[in-house]
């Protein structure tokens, strides 16, 4: 089975929504599944502000809200996308990744990265190991610094995130 996800709705009553899809059958014979729509928690706009950088005031573009990339591992599909906050009249960018259990469309964990005026994530991508342990990437816009390439990373133990900076451009 092959999963695939799209955002569905992103404010709904305050929620976000993903829709689950599938292919399953053979390579000769394909057949494309519609899946369930799965609550991932709080609500982002579909667009928003651009990612500050150092020495201009024009931003660099975030785009909208489409799932950029996905994993399936031990059962568990993680998704990732750019979530516009608040919901309405959105101010920030931060990178979301969510781990579903598409037998019965429920979220185990939505992960948000932090955002302010100032400090913006975007683009996410992310592997999961056999242990369960996360690792994501994505882009920080600073307005104090050009884009940086950023990883964090956590054991399944659940002993918190750990963050890498890798310098931006110059």
């Amino acid at each position: 089975t092959q999963w695939l996800s799209t955002v569905h709705n992103n404010n709904s009553s305050n929620n976000g929504f993903l829709r689950l899809f599938s292919i399953t059958g053979t390579q000769a014979a394909p057949v494309f599944n519609t899946g369930g729509i799965v609550n991932v928690g709080g609500a982002w706009a579909k667009s928003g502000p651009t990612g500050p950088q150092l020495g201009t005031n024009t931003g660099l573009a975030l785009n909208d809200d489409r799932i950029l990339q996905s994993t399936f591992r031990g059962g568990t599909l993680w998704a990732g996308n750019n979530a516009f906050l608040p919901a309405v009249t959105p101010t920030t960018c931060v990178a979301q990744v969510v781990s579903i259990n598409p037998s019965n469309s429920t979220v185990l964990e939505n992960i948000r990265t932090f955002g302010d005026n100032n400090t913006m994530q975007a683009y996410p991508s992310i592997t999961v190991n056999s242990n369960n342990d996360i690792f994501f990437g994505y882009s920080t816009f600073r307005n104090t610094a050009y884009v940086t390439s950023t990883i964090s990373y956590r054991r399944n133990n659940g002993q918190g995130f750990f963050f890498y900076y890798f310098k931006g451009g110059e």
